[in-house]
């Protein structure tokens, strides 16, 4: 004698529901992971080309007050813009503004004193 239930349909619905209640919120969480990596890689990005750009322009003499560069990694192209204005007569305010490709804007500051004050 077959002793099976008869229930085969009804088994394989509860199965697919717990199956769905179990893998839908594991995907949405691998979804939010990856968007937050891929947000996290950008700013760090910003932050490398923002310190390059600082760096690239310790150089300039004290009377610059305006940068303008582009790097270009993996086909995208990053714009970086160098500020300085002078707060008083000992210190000046440098501003790096580095534009990504999917033009969001990040800005970064460093109060430094001035190169021709005693």
């Amino acid at each position: 004698m077959n002793k099976k239930n008869g229930y085969i349909l009804s088994d394989c619905l509860i199965a697919a529901v717990l199956g769905m209640i179990l893998f839908l919120p594991a995907l949405s969480l691998l979804s939010e992971t990856l968007t937050t990596y891929r947000t996290a890689r950008g700013i760090q990005t910003m932050a490398m080309y923002g310190r390059l750009g600082m760096e690239e322009t310790r150089s300039l003499k004290d009377g610059g007050h305006f940068f303008e560069k582009s790097f270009k990694q993996s086909g995208n192209i990053y714009d970086v813009k160098w500020y300085c204005r002078i707060i008083d007569n000992n210190y000046c305010l440098h501003e790096i503004w580095v534009r990504c490709p999917n033009e969001q804007e990040y800005c970064f500051k460093r109060l430094e004193r001035r190169k021709n004050t005693n």
